[in-house]
Formats: structure tokens, sequence, C-alpha cells
């Protein structure tokens, strides 16, 4: 186990890379030893300031078999180029927020870095702030009861105070303006405080700053757990300003800028103030990805999670598609009514099955309940999106109390707590630590062709299309939005409508293995092998309904204890 610093080199030179320069050197437990940007003079300046050696190119500097890991404060639109190849240069990544501009780029990157192996961590300071480490240690010992409601607040005056030639205040480098740029902190605070979000409502408005992109953002977001969240963000306010108040049924927590951080509980008449110390968040967060980056835990925020946060930010900036190509295409159960998203594609939510120990060739999601199966199957987190979607669409076919004695049978049976992702579902059953497990159809297909590391999980399993009783398989989407504010609207439009046309559905079916949502398209000939899909009929929009039920549910019986 090495003690040395981790060696780094910094990429994108600005101010927000001087800010996390300044930290490496507070800590001590990481040292730059190079860095590159386009513009010589600052590449130079860098250097003689951080005392590290310029790179002649970014390619030269991963190259270097000396560095290590590359903290990466580039552009957000640069964000998958520069962090892909520096996974496939085996350099470790400590990327800044948000993950990138589009969530695909976002899968991408993560994917990318999984792939080669390396750490990706994304840099979401905020949350390590002692006051909201506070709170959540007060959630987690049930302080506060049922969580219900938060409001949040992060404006910075910024009239007078912004280069429009800098891609951090233009639309095409920062969509979303305010909010993606600093509101995005705060959804990460709101949902590592309240949970995982699920639905965002939003307006946006350009009031102060000149330019071509939102300076107040408010979002409405609702839970998993039920409960609602506002957050209100600004670059039009008279002063810099912080504020997050979070309520549950026996206690609520008020904390601001300017009063520090209070507790009031059930029953008392005003708030005590809470002694926070001052901690140094930036430190925190990279040395933390240094022991992640030599094998000594895990980075706090990754990938999959940065990608999920910045879900939520274009999702309440969306805006309503009107195509008569989509509507012919995509069928009703797989569309928004009203028209904000249309799926592209599709996966299924099926069952592993060991080839050797389970000899089933069919089963029914209600199948999953039975004791024949007890300390039999593995499954990830039941709060996790897909499982979340599945549980949701139970609810739909058989309503809450047949679903929660469901899943009350079904944690019964499981070998183990629920952890890992569909890929370790795999994993287990090969290992032998269960004989069946929940998984998407495609993770199956991408171990046995693209991953050889993987190939033998794949190999020692089999997949069985589940149905319900009285339905179908459940299957998830990839879905495409029209942001509110596209600048090429015209374009985007053609882009969305290419995407179900033959060509990008043969590519979803052939390279992602997935499902077309385009009638008459093959499946790939691994896909085709477990059976023909009778995906279930009910929307998806319908399901959506039942996702903050399914969570509850999720929670009442403990399943992911």
């Amino acid at each position: 186990m090495s003690t040395s610093p981790l060696r780094v080199a910094c990429i994108g030179m600005g101010w927000w890379s001087d800010v996390l320069a300044d930290a490496i050197q507070r800590s001590g437990k990481l040292e730059i030893l190079s860095c590159y940007t386009r513009s010589e003079e600052k590449r130079k300046n860098f250097a003689t300031k951080y005392r590290c050696r310029p790179a002649a190119s970014y390619e030269a500097m991963l190259a270097d078999p000396e560095i290590e890991a590359i903290i990466n404060t580039t552009p957000n639109d640069v964000h998958l180029a520069t962090t892909s190849a520096a996974a496939a240069a085996g350099k470790h990544v400590f990327l800044d927020k948000p993950i990138a501009n589009t969530v695909s780029d976002g899968r991408a990157i993560t994917e990318a870095c999984r792939k080669a192996g390396v750490v990706l961590a994304l840099g979401y300071q905020r949350r390590r702030e002692s006051h909201f480490r506070w709170i959540r240690q007060q959630v987690d010992d049930g302080v506060f009861g049922k969580l219900v409601n938060a409001e949040a607040n992060i404006s910075r005056d910024r009239l007078g105070k912004i280069d429009l030639t800098s891609w951090r205040y233009q639309a095409a480098g920062m969509p979303g303006g305010v909010m993606l740029q600093i509101g995005i902190h705060y959804i990460d605070v709101l949902e590592y405080l309240i949970g995982p979000i699920h639905a965002v409502r939003g307006q946006w408005a350009q009031l102060v700053l000149p330019g071509d992109n939102p300076d107040v953002a408010s979002l409405i977001l609702e839970h998993t757990n039920g409960a609602l969240s506002t957050l209100n963000a600004s670059y039009a306010s008279a002063s810099e300003y912080y504020l997050m108040n979070i309520y549950g049924k026996d206690a609520t927590a008020y904390y601001d800028l300017h009063n520090g951080l209070r507790l009031l509980r059930r029953g008392e008449n005003a708030p005590v103030a809470v002694g926070c110390v001052k901690n140094d968040t930036l430190v925190e967060e990279l040395e933390e990805f240094a022991a992640a980056a030599r094998g000594q835990g895990q980075h706090e925020v990754g990938g999959e999670y940065a990608t999920t946060s910045l879900a939520a930010v274009r999702a309440g900036i969306t805006q309503p598609i009107k195509s008569d190509v989509l509507d012919k295409v995509v069928a009703p159960q797989y569309r928004d009514p009203e028209g904000h998203w249309y799926g592209i594609s599709m996966r299924a939510r099926v069952a592993y099955a060991s080839k050797d120990r389970a000899r089933e060739t069919a089963l029914s999601y209600e199948d999953l309940a039975d004791p024949k199966w007890k300390g039999k199957i593995c499954i990830r987190s039941g709060q996790y999106i897909y499982n979340n979607a599945l549980f949701a669409a139970f609810i739909a076919h058989h309503g809450e109390v047949k679903t929660e004695e469901w899943l009350r049978g079904l944690k019964a049976n499981l070998a183990q707590k629920p952890s890992g992702g569909d890929r370790e579902v795999a994993r287990d059953i090969a290992a032998g630590k269960c004989d069946i497990g929940v998984a998407n159809t495609y993770y199956w297909a991408l171990m046995l062709n693209k991953e050889p590391e993987r190939k033998a999980w794949a190999e020692a399993t089999k997949v069985i299309l589940p149905k319900f009783q009285n339905g179908g398989t459940h299957v998830n989407l990839s879905a495409v939005v029209l942001a509110r504010y596209a600048p090429n609207k015209a374009n985007a439009m053609k882009l969305i409508e290419w995407l179900v046309g033959d060509e990008a559905q043969h590519m979803y079916a052939d390279l992602n293995y997935e499902y077309p949502v385009r009638p008459g398209i093959t499946v790939n000939p691994t896909i085709a092998g477990y059976g023909k899909l009778n995906a279930d009929t009910i929307p998806l929009s319908k399901i959506a309904e039942y996702k903050k039920a399914a969570a509850n549910l999720v929670d009442k019986v403990g399943f992911d204890n």
C-alpha cells in the first residue's frame, strides 16, 4: 500500500483549476506533476504557480508513466472526450461537476471509466459541508422521522461580473444556465439528505444578466419517498445567499448563510443553534479520490450518480415534442401523453439463472416470491431505478397490498443483502452465491460478446423472460427529450426523428443489444436467443405514477436491509 502522494496532472486551466490546485497543496496527499491547456500562456503561468511541468499536448500528458490521475476542469462539452482519453490511458479521473451537458455523455463517461477499470470521481463538495453532514446523521438516526419537505436556495450576484465569451455563461456551453452551473450542487444536497429524485418540474427565466442563458431558475422535485423539495437558483439577486431547510414529521433543520444551522424538534417553541466547525470540503473530496485511486475505498460521488443528478436538471427544461413521425413509430405506451419524452429503445427486466442449478425455462414475476427460491435470489437495491420501475409495474397490475406481500416474499428469498449492479448478479450466480437474479437484458449480451473479463459470468447463466401473470414482460426505456431552450430546434427534431428511423434503430439493436421501438427491426441474434419478447402493455407513464408507492414499500418491508 503506497503512502506517497497521488501523482496527478491538471487539464483545463481556469479559475476553478487554481481552486483545486490550492486544495491539493493544502492536502499533501496529492502532487501536481504536469498541466495542459490550449493556451500556452495559461499553461506556463499555472506551471510556474504550482511548480509543475507544462505538457506539450494532452496526448503527451497521458503518455507520461509517472502520472496516475487527471484533475479535469475542462468545459462540460469536452468532458466525454477528455475523460475517455484519460481512462483509455489508464489514468484515474477527478472530474468537475456537472459530469456533462447531456445524460448520454454522462453515461458514456461512466462506461468508459468502468471498462478501463479506473476511478471516476465527481466534484460535489457542497454535500460535505459540516452542517449537511450533521443533518444527514440526524436523518439516519431517525431524529426527523418521516421526511416530508425541503426548501433550498443558492444565489450569487453576477451582475457586471460575467464574461460572455466564457462557455460557463453561454447556453451552448452550460445549458440550463444558473441551475446547471450552481443549482446542481443543491440538487445533490437535497438528494443526499432527502433521498433519490424521480420527478421534476421547472421554470427558467432571464431577467437581469445579458447573454442567452437563464439567470433565474426554480425546480419542484419529487423524491421517491414521497417528499417534495423546492430549489431556487439565481445569478440575478443582490447578494450571495444559501438556504437549506429540511422538514420532517418530528423535527426541522434550518440552515442559511447568515444564521448557520438550527434544529427545532416537535413540541419545542424555538429552534436550537447547532455549532458546526467549518471543514475543508475540497481537500476532503480530493483525498478521498486519492485513496480510491490507490484501492483504499470508493469515492462518494461516481459517474452513475452524477448522471442522475444531471438528469434532474435536464428534466426541468424540456418542451413538448410534436412529430407525426414519432407518433407513427413509437407506441403510445412508450411515450409521454403530453409529448415531453419518447422512447427510442427498450431493455427488458428479466431473470438471469444458473445453467446448472436452475432448470426452469419460464417464470412469472410473481414466482420470485415462491418459497422454493428461499436463499437463492440475488438483486441490486430495491430503490434503484430499474427495480423501482419493476415494483411500480407490479403495483399497476396487483395493487399495493399484494405488492407488499410479494416484496416480503421476494426479500425472504434473497441469498444476500441487495448490492452491486446487474452485472454483479451474473457474477454471484456464476460463483454459486445464488441460483437466480433480476437484471436487464442488454447487460448479459454485453458480457457475453464485448466484455472478455466477464464472459464467463454470462456463459454460466441463461436469460429467462418473465411475465406478469396477467400481462407481459416489463421493459425500461431509453428516451429522448427536447430542451426548452434548444437553440437549433429544427436540427434537434431532425436528429430525434432519425433516432427512430431504420438506421439508428438497427444500431440500437446491433451495438447496444436493445430492443428497437420501431416495428419490423430485427433484434440482435444474442437478444433473439432469449425468446420472443411479449412486452407488457401498461403505459410507462402510468407505471411512473406508482414509483413513489413502490419506493415506500421497499422501505416499509426493509428490502435493502
